[in-house]
């Protein structure tokens, strides 16, 4: 037998070889092309490709290297097949002349018996025996969304707990689980015009007006004047509660809100009279100009 292989450099660009469901089977089948004697001929069963090629990859198994010649042996990259009688896998090569050159002096015939329907069978992921020499490809498509898988060694599970087995590497499919929506906390309507969730309320209240509910019962007032009077829109109240509300407050009275805490609240009445002066003299001067 030749020791060497002259292999045809279009081999990489075979559609069959891009079909492969992963790169250890295309390269397994490249082994296989390096292996085989001058007639593409070799014995085959899993747990010698697995101790040939697959030594002391832990990943890669005896039912793996099965899975990976049935694949090959579905892309019609070879005819896996097996004796009747003795049950021997063997591999054979399709169309081995189109992909290698073998000098003639040094060409030795093959001691393995080529494949023949009337003595093998051949093993595809249909796992039914096929009588022609070339093996049709098994197309199966499955949906993504709807299957679970974790190793070659597993089964599918479905959606509806139906257990399938696999058809090829490709059905192998991890799926992400979707990450729960958070709910969205709800607005609760502090005045005609001002919603806020619990949350903003309590944060805006605690953090400007140190918990005093007079002063942010002054500024919702405030911002529903504001947006009534003026069609104001915001695309959040407790935002423009931040952004010039409480500004405005804190100005009218001196920049002094956070002097104002609860259970000291008499100091700030002549303030809170004077705010609540300016608004209804603004308000009587929007109703004139209508």
């Amino acid at each position: 037998m030749a020791q060497k292989r002259m292999l045809s450099t279009s081999l990489y660009a075979s559609e069959k070889i891009m079909d492969c469901s992963s790169d250890t089977i295309r390269l397994l089948f490249v082994w296989i092309c390096l292996s085989v004697d001058d007639d593409a001929k070799m014995q085959a069963k899993p747990r010698t490709i697995k101790a040939k090629f697959f030594g002391y990859r832990e990943d890669i198994t005896i039912k793996d290297c099965e899975v990976m010649l049935q694949e090959l042996s579905t892309l019609g990259l070879i005819i896996y097949f097996k004796e009747r009688d003795t049950d021997n896998s063997f591999i054979e090569i399709p169309k081995w002349l189109d992909i290698n050159s073998i000098r003639k002096d040094l060409y030795k015939k093959s001691e393995i018996l080529s494949y023949s329907s009337d003595l093998h069978d051949v093993v595809q992921f249909s796992n039914v025996s096929v009588t022609n020499s070339l093996p049709s490809v098994v197309k199966v498509s499955l949906v993504k969304d709807s299957i679970v898988k974790n190793s070659i060694d597993d089964k599918i599970i479905k959606k509806d707990d139906t257990i399938i087995e696999p058809k090829t590497t490709k059905d192998i499919v991890s799926v992400k689980p979707k990450k729960p929506k958070k709910e969205k906390e709800p607005k609760i309507q502090y005045a005609d015009n001002v919603l806020m969730t619990v949350g903003e309320y309590n944060q805006i209240i605690t953090k400007y007006f140190n918990g005093d509910k007079k002063l942010m019962d002054l500024a919702i007032d405030k911002l529903d004047s504001a947006k009534l009077a003026h069609d104001y829109k915001y695309k959040s109240d407790a935002g423009a509660m931040r952004t010039w509300v409480v500004k405005d407050i804190k100005k009218t009275m001196g920049g002094k809100v956070s002097s104002v805490t609860p259970g000291n609240f008499d100091s700030a009445e002549p303030i809170f009279a004077k705010l609540l002066e300016e608004q209804r003299i603004e308000e009587e001067r929007e109703q004139n100009d209508k």
